[in-house]
């Protein structure tokens, strides 16, 4: 691993970069939320600056509500640089999508995939998106890309917070907490890692597949969503899950 996380930082480091963040002895590497996939690969990168031999930089991992706040922070001068999904990074860089215009960074170094997930308890009787209508839905914290997935998810599926489900916003740790005791009946989250397939929350969560119709309307929704079918391992058994991913970036400051 330490090997993959040197190889990103080389090809970061060698990309132009500008003055501000080359005079700068401490990169800001914003991360999204403490103990997701962005927040481990932060420390990983950390922890290859400081044992590299070129101690012209370190990097100060810091937690953000996500890829919307990240890029927030690089507008406001907060951050140097930071993880953050593809179609979000590219929505605030165009000003779509109800978000305003900003173009002071640029995208770096493509990390890895993170797919859509939607999570229930291995005991719900829930097998559908429709099934949700009138449940309490963790859609994540709302300066995440976790949460503007999830919106657009549930406006396919034609469920509205507030009207036909409730929404609660909680970072993905505290989201499958609250699932596993029963205060909430399902959360929808994008991660690198399914958690229905972890050894710690399998033996209670399970993963919804999304229908085909569903699927082929959020590539048609953005491009930047692909449609995928991963393979879980499941208490020894391999399940196909039909659903759809985003990239995640490494992006730089350019002001």
């Amino acid at each position: 691993m330490k090997k993959i996380a040197f190889m990103w930082i080389a090809i970061g480091m060698s990309l132009p970069i500008s003055t501000s963040m080359a005079q700068q002895q401490v990169l800001r590497l914003g991360v999204g939320t403490e103990n997701g996939a962005y927040s481990e690969f932060g420390i990983m990168l950390s922890e290859v600056a400081a044992s590299s031999s070129e101690k012209d930089f370190s990097i100060d991992v810091v937690p953000t509500d996500g890829s919307v706040d990240s890029v927030h922070r690089l507008r406001d001068n907060d951050l140097d640089i930071a993880i953050v999904q593809n179609d979000i990074a590219y929505y605030m860089y165009e000003g779509s999508r109800g978000y305003k215009s900003f173009t002071g960074f640029r995208s770096g170094v493509p990390l890895f995939e993170e797919y859509l997930q939607v999570l229930v308890r291995k005991d719900s009787s829930v097998r559908s998106l429709g099934e949700l209508q009138h449940l309490t839905v963790s859609l994540g914290p709302q300066g995440s890309g976790s949460y503007h997935n999830a919106v657009d998810l549930m406006t396919e599926a034609g469920l509205r917070p507030g009207v036909d489900f409730e929404a609660v916003y909680l970072d993905t740790s505290n989201a499958i907490a609250e699932l596993r005791n029963g205060e909430v009946d399902a959360v929808i989250s994008t991660g690198a890692v399914f958690q229905a397939s972890e050894s710690e929350d399998s033996n209670k969560v399970r993963a919804i597949s999304l229908s085909r119709e569903i699927v082929g309307a959020m590539t048609l929704r953005s491009p930047y969503y692909v449609a995928v079918s991963p393979m879980l391992e499941v208490d020894g058994v391999s399940t196909e899950i039909s659903t759809v991913s985003v990239l995640s970036f490494l992006v730089f400051s350019d002001t």
